[in-house]
């Protein structure tokens, strides 16, 4: 009698029909696997203890935010921001973010004029900003203002330096051959000149 009351309890159980299985094993109480599995069954329903569970079965209202997927929804100094890793997460599956304050369009002003005067310490302050706006991105979400003109920057400033370097290092390199042929061309016109 006890195997067929545990028999019917687990098909209930499998069915998540909690309370009713709870009901049957509670005419074997004494029984040992039947106090084990009423110990189980009490644990699932505290953490399937929903106050709304009966409000609301169409997908509106059981639609929650994916992982990896991002919700901005915007306000005055914040960004909400869907699910991401290790970030607190309030009620409805978001984080909130504090929006970018920093504009990276004035600074890169300052730098440009670094830039002009010493190059070096421009760049630097180029590289060590960029690097900032994109850790700024990448936390809120939205790119910061400004950003695009340290891209600029960077690429409008680095480029004719290695070009200016490169040729420069071309012609050391060239720079004792094109002296013997430029030897070679006067000697020749040298003895034209004589005969």
């Amino acid at each position: 009698m006890a195997t067929e009351k545990l028999k019917q309890a687990s098909e209930l159980i499998r069915a998540k029909k909690y309370i009713e299985a709870k009901a049957i094993l509670s005419t074997i109480a004494d029984h040992p696997k039947a106090q084990e599995w009423m110990v189980r069954i009490d644990d699932i329903m505290q953490d399937d203890d929903d106050p709304f569970g009966d409000f609301g079965n169409d997908d509106f209202y059981n639609e929650k935010p994916k992982r990896g997927k991002v919700n901005v929804h915007k306000s005055r100094n914040t960004v909400n921001v869907g699910k991401s890793k290790n970030d607190a997460f309030n009620a409805y599956g978001q984080v909130n973010v504090k929006r970018p304050t920093r504009d990276y369009t004035t600074l890169s002003l300052f730098i440009l004029l670094l830039y002009w005067v010493f190059w070096l310490p421009g760049l630097i302050a180029n590289i060590i900003f960029l690097n900032e706006a994109k850790q700024v991105e990448k936390d809120s979400g939205k790119r910061p203002d400004g950003m695009g003109c340290l891209w600029a920057l960077l690429v409008f400033n680095v480029i004719p330096f290695i070009a200016i370097c490169g040729v420069i290092f071309s012609l050391v390199l060239i720079g004792p051959e094109v002296e013997e042929i430029f030897d070679e061309i006067t000697v020749t016109l040298q003895a034209t000149v004589a005969r």
